[in-house]
């Protein structure tokens, strides 16, 4: 006949087994936080990127605008703008206008969309009144 010999530390080897996956699990929601926490970090920095890269087309069409204005010709133009332009991975979309402004001077509006073609592109627009000087051409009397 044989009998069966329950060894006298076998309940341990459950606790110890409870213990370990507990650990485990601990471990798990502190690496799913940390890279969670990574994501967010990445996501906020690429959108700062882009703001200002959006920033720096605005105040080159701008300047590109007033350059125009200051050989004498109105001055709009809607285009995209390649990545290899912009150094970037990402294409543009930039649209100028120029007209009159009431005071004598020149209302220039300068639109940007970046990154062309993403999931969540980023729109911004600047105005700026030019005021009439001796650089830029008077604009053309409004008649009604």
């Amino acid at each position: 006949m044989t009998r069966t010999v329950i060894h006298p530390r076998s309940p341990r080897r459950g606790m110890i087994l409870i213990v370990v996956l507990t650990v485990m699990s601990i471990l798990m929601a502190l690496a799913a936080t940390m890279l969670r926490g990574t994501q967010l970090t990445r996501r906020q920095v690429r959108s700062e990127l882009h703001l200002r890269q959006i920033d720096q087309l605005l105040h080159a069409a701008t300047a590109m605008a007033v350059e125009k204005l200051a050989t004498g010709s109105p001055f709009s133009e809607s285009r995209t703008i390649a990545r290899d332009e912009i150094v970037d991975r990402h294409d543009a979309s930039l649209t100028v206008t120029t007209e009159p402004d009431a005071k004598g001077g020149w209302r220039i509006e300068a639109v940007v969309e970046y990154p062309l073609g993403a999931a969540h592109p980023i729109r911004r627009r600047r105005l700026e009144i030019v005021p009439a000087a001796d650089t830029l051409p008077s604009p053309p009397a409004i008649t009604p």
